[in-house]
């Protein structure tokens, strides 16, 4: 449904926020961290509650759905769109432009039968690993009393472009995708409304998110808490770049 404005008002004060410290928080780039901590700090002087739980398993169960759904579906719902909208292109096309070395190459394989993710893992990722997914985010809200979750966006704030395979947090050289998408990708694979809202600027005037993750269909009250959070915010933020 589309809204003029939220169908959904809440009061920070005394709602239940969930802090899973393990994964979401772990290995956060140094001037990130205190900037989302100061986010918390906000909320709790708003009156909510923040109840530092963890989401168990939470990387096996989305290591075990995220990637063979993403990389199934992408070449085919691309060609589907490229077919329909009357494109002179085809997936392999669009693909051979992405810019990303590593992401292109795993978009490629996709084409290639003897390399991409089989329908039987496919269904495998549908049908069980993702359900499992979604009841442990299930179970997360409801055995907490949790309105929703919040958590960095990601783990650390952008890095210059042209280091596009790894990129260096804290001392070591990681992968930038997984690296970028570690906090959001779990609830996208399960279905659930995120919303990232502006937390404040590292040491160096770099942008940080915050998300908040909402259980099923929760999407008018998880909008409802961002602009909430919104108010908290002291002045304009103005990243240096």
């Amino acid at each position: 449904a589309i809204h003029k404005q939220p169908a959904t008002t809440v009061a920070l004060a005394g709602l239940r926020l969930g802090v899973p410290r393990q994964y979401f928080y772990e290995n956060l780039d140094a001037e990130l961290a205190p900037v989302i901590e100061a986010a918390l700090k906000r909320l709790l002087r708003a009156g909510a509650v923040l109840v530092e739980v963890n989401l168990p398993n939470v990387e096996m169960l989305n290591n075990a759905a995220g990637f063979a759904i993403a990389m199934y579906e992408q070449p085919r719902e691309l060609s589907a769109y490229l077919f329909f909208s009357g494109s002179h292109l085809n997936a392999r096309d669009v693909i051979s432009r992405v810019a990303g070395k590593n992401e292109r190459s795993m978009l490629m394989a996709q084409l290639d039968p003897e390399k991409a993710i089989s329908s039987e893992a496919y269904q495998a990722a549908m049908g069980v690993h993702r359900p499992a997914l979604q009841r442990t985010y299930a179970s997360y809200f409801a055995t907490n009393g949790l309105a929703a979750m919040v958590v960095p966006t990601t783990p650390m704030p952008a890095r210059p472009i042209g280091g596009e395979d790894t990129v260096e947090l804290n001392g070591k050289q990681e992968p930038t995708f997984p690296t970028y998408i570690r906090n959001t990708d779990p609830p996208s694979v399960g279905g659930l409304p995120c919303l990232s809202m502006p937390a404040g600027l590292t040491a160096s005037g770099l942008p940080v998110g915050i998300e908040f993750v909402g259980p099923s269909n929760s999407d008018d009250r998880v909008l409802a808490i961002g602009a909430e959070f919104e108010k908290l915010q002291l002045s304009p933020l103005v990243p240096k770049v």
